[in-house]
């Protein structure tokens, strides 16, 4: 009997577990993310509204833009270089500017949902590296860990390829 009972209390744990999973789950769907992690342990990742953006589309050229109109988040356990500025450890939210020969990667102090893009938050602009991609691709925010202090963002949008490197200070 007392073997049943906790058989019973086992099963009733697991289907509580696995209900929670598939809330959560359900709650974040319209997120993606990417990390990576520096030689130290020290990890950076980026937080995006996972909206279906066509492989064709064109951006604005010049203005701002965020996938879903929805600023990316970056978190930080270092402090990170990115361009010419070091950008403590902490979260900032993060913007793109496509614009026909460059993008640029904006990242911003104010993480406070729906409040409106001030340039006067910004604490790092870099330039992104352009190159042509062979196949279309839908939008994706990528990290790659190419050395022990070194961590490639990618951005892929349609026949795009956009890039910079962050360094961990």
């Amino acid at each position: 009997m007392k073997q049943s009972c906790m058989y019973g209390t086992v099963l009733i744990l697991i289907l509580l577990a696995a209900t929670a999973w598939a809330q959560q789950n359900a709650t974040n769907s319209g997120t993606a993310a990417t990390a990576c992690t520096f030689e130290d342990g020290k990890e950076i990742s980026i937080r995006y509204h996972n909206t279906k953006v066509h492989a064709n589309k064109k951006l604005p050229n010049g203005k701002l833009w965020m996938p879903g109109n929805k600023p990316m988040y970056l978190f930080t356990q270092a402090d990170v270089k990115i361009g010419d500025r070091v950008v403590p450890s902490g979260a900032y939210a993060v913007y793109l500017m496509p614009d026909k020969d460059s993008w640029t990667l904006i990242v911003n102090s104010d993480v406070t949902p729906g409040s409106p893009y001030d340039e006067k938050e910004d604490v790092a602009r870099t330039s992104l590296e352009l190159g042509q991609l062979s196949d279309a691709q839908p939008f994706q925010l990528v990290f790659g860990h190419v050395g022990p202090k070194r961590c490639s963002l990618r951005v892929y949008l349609g026949k795009i390829g956009a890039w910079a490197d962050l360094w961990e200070q």
